[in-house]
């Protein structure tokens, strides 16, 4: 049996150990792992169930995604500042925006910075 395969061993590399911890969490006493319950940011990746990996000790910037309390809930979302405007924004169709007023609380929980999903 011939194999049809041509893999590439150029391009990748293939290690037996692998510090896991070292490679996702910058600052140990500031990183919790936080479990999806929605499929919110689906379109960027993140589905329900999944295991991420959140840096409190890092300040959100524009474009982030982040874990934000909103009325109560931790909510996943994309972190959108402009003129002084922030909203909190789902990548899955069927999610509303969530467009923040001046007087309404917005706690940053922390920002995301690794995924663990078991296949």
């Amino acid at each position: 049996m011939t194999n049809t395969l041509n893999p590439d061993f150029s391009s990748h590399i293939f290690e037996q150990h692998f510090d896991i911890d070292g490679f996702l969490i910058a600052n140990k006493a500031a990183t919790y792992f936080f479990r999806v319950g929605s499929n919110a940011m689906a379109q960027a990746g993140i589905n329900s169930g999944d295991r991420l990996v959140v840096d409190r000790s890092i300040k959100a910037k524009n474009r982030d995604t982040v874990v934000a309390v909103h009325e109560g809930q931790f909510l996943v979302r994309r972190l959108h500042v402009s003129n002084g405007r922030v909203e909190l924004a789902a990548e899955s169709e069927g999610y509303p925006l969530i467009s923040l007023d001046s007087d309404e609380q917005l706690d940053i929980w922390g920002v995301v910075v690794g995924l663990v999903r078991k296949l």
